[in-house]
């Protein structure tokens, strides 16, 4: 649930439902299972490589391959494998599953996928690359806020309550114009969803 909504723009028009789609409908997962079966001459994947459990023949993955091990360390995770539901938002958003807050991504996550050949053709992705090559972080415009003494915990909606990212932040998910909205979350939302959840709404719960 969204309170006002203030037009603003971004450095770069950021198509949230193009990459949402790459993730969760499995295009990343067929596109690296090809390139395995590629590289090692097989008609077939191995087990391994269905399953997504690169540490099995990757074990020196942080040091060897950087842009991949940001997420393929994460994703070992059984437990993040299991929920599609924020699999897609938590590849860029990484501390939404490890930390408190969620975060802007820096540019080191974007050269996870962009690092190499362009994707596509389009001018946004050419000016994305010319951030990558200056190891430069975009600037983004957060897109969210909460006034400043709210403390909410990323990691205990999503990871322990089990809570998908679109539950608070509806709409992101269908968002492929730029420029966004800024969606400010109002204290009416969190107590509906408290109560409905039998959750403390008490003020200290959020307010600290």
């Amino acid at each position: 649930m969204a309170g006002p909504e203030t037009q603003i723009e971004q450095p770069i028009a950021f198509d949230h439902v193009r990459h949402v789609t790459y993730l969760s409908e499995g295009e990343h997962r067929r596109e690296k299972i090809d390139m395995h079966k590629e590289i090692l001459g097989e008609d077939e994947a191995s087990e391994e490589v269905l399953q997504g459990q690169c540490l099995e023949c990757h074990d020196d993955l942080t040091d060897e391959a950087p842009d991949c091990a940001g997420c393929h360390i994460l994703f070992q995770d059984a437990a993040l494998r299991a929920r599609k539901d924020v699999r897609a938002c938590v590849a860029c958003h990484r501390s939404t599953w490890t930390g408190y807050s969620a975060g802007i991504p820096s540019v080191t996550v974007c050269r996870s996928c962009h690092a190499d050949e362009p994707r596509t053709d389009s001018e946004q992705e050419a000016h994305l690359r010319e951030y990558i090559d200056r190891s430069e972080d975009i600037p983004w415009v957060r897109i969210t806020e909460m006034d400043p003494h709210v403390h909410t915990s990323h990691k205990a909606h999503i990871r322990y309550a089990g809570y998908a990212c679109t539950q608070c932040h509806n709409g992101l998910d269908q968002q492929v114009d730029t420029p966004l909205d800024l969606h400010v979350t109002t204290m009416e939302a969190c107590i509906e969803c408290h109560e409905e959840n039998n959750v403390s709404d008490g003020c200290l719960t959020c307010h600290k």
